[in-house]
């Protein structure tokens, strides 16, 4: 709505995206940001206090907050979520058995700095759940490690779904030598039909 004189305040727009914890200093608490596809690190830094009794140095979390240009280097954090920190698994292939019980609802993938980031609906359930992401431990040594998203409820019943967000660190696989991307697979029912099906995607280191 706009006021009957013009002269409304201007207002910045509020941004929101996955960062990491960096901690606090002099006054300051310290975010890292990495652009989708980007190895290069912003530091963003908010003046105002903020609440990290949960968070640990290098925690993602999803940051909305906004950026004064007269103001440079200095975010105004206006919401703060937790989201799932996933450390990246390995097994034989025995232990990926079941890994296709339940398709996600994907609605983005990236890789930002040595995470993975998704963005995805599950469907709701209070039970505890297998969730994870698995590499094939038969394909570690290869250019290409094959890793599965694993997704398997404790029952069956219907039930509505929910947004979430994944941040994986791929630091302990991209470190190792000869290794030029991770390949994820997932069963994915965001589909023309409707109905899942298996997906291979791919992120170049």
């Amino acid at each position: 709505a706009c006021s009957g004189n013009g002269d409304d305040p201007p207002r910045l727009p509020v941004v929101q995206n996955i960062v990491e914890y960096a901690g606090t200093s002099e006054g300051c608490t310290a975010f890292i940001y990495y652009a989708p596809g980007s190895d290069n690190a912003e530091e963003l830094r908010s003046r105002g206090g903020f609440a990290a009794d949960d968070l640990a140095q290098g925690d993602a979390l999803l940051l909305s907050y906004t950026s004064d240009p007269a103001d440079p280097g200095y975010i105004t954090v206006t919401g703060a979520r937790g989201i799932n920190n996933m450390a990246l698994l390995q097994t034989e292939p025995a232990g990926l058995a079941g890994w296709d019980s339940e398709g996600v609802y994907l609605l983005s993938a990236w890789r930002a700095g040595q995470r993975l980031n998704l963005r995805l609906n599950l469907t709701y359930d209070s039970e505890p759940r297998r969730f994870a992401i698995i590499v094939d431990k038969t394909t570690i040594d290869d250019p290409w490690p094959v890793a599965y998203l694993f997704h398997r409820r404790g029952t069956e019943t219907p039930n509505f779904s929910r947004e979430y967000y994944v941040s994986c660190p791929l630091t302990p696989l991209f470190s190792r030598d000869g290794i030029e991307g991770l390949k994820l697979r997932l069963i994915d029912t965001n589909t023309s039909s409707a109905l899942p099906e298996e997906r291979t995607l791919t992120f170049p280191k």
